[in-house]
């Protein structure tokens, strides 16, 4: 989980932001890249559209965090903290009765 964090952070907040932001300016670039983070969690966890709509916001709310904070490390801290959050846990196995 901690990789998944580090790096849909350094892909969502740091490279997308500045690569879309010639072209979009500052604001619609972090919405952007704020939507396409939401989309593929979409098209790759299957995940029902109210869930990313709040990954959207969730994306939003860490871009504002890193302009304020200033600190990579810490938005990767609160992905992680949300992520292990939403993450199920896999079913264990039954045990047989002897």
């Amino acid at each position: 989980l901690g990789f998944i964090s580090f790096a849909e952070e350094l892909v969502f907040r740091l490279i997308a932001p500045q690569l879309l932001q010639s072209a979009l300016g500052s604001i619609w670039a972090v919405i952007v890249s704020n939507l396409i983070f939401a989309g593929l969690h979409y098209l790759t966890l299957r995940w029902r559209l109210i869930n990313c709509i709040a990954a959207f916001l969730g994306g939003l709310g860490l871009s504002r965090l890193l302009q304020v904070s200033d600190d990579f490390i810490l938005i990767v801290l609160v992905h992680g903290f949300f992520t292990f959050l939403n993450t199920p846990q896999p079913p264990t196995a039954r045990t047989k009765a002897a």
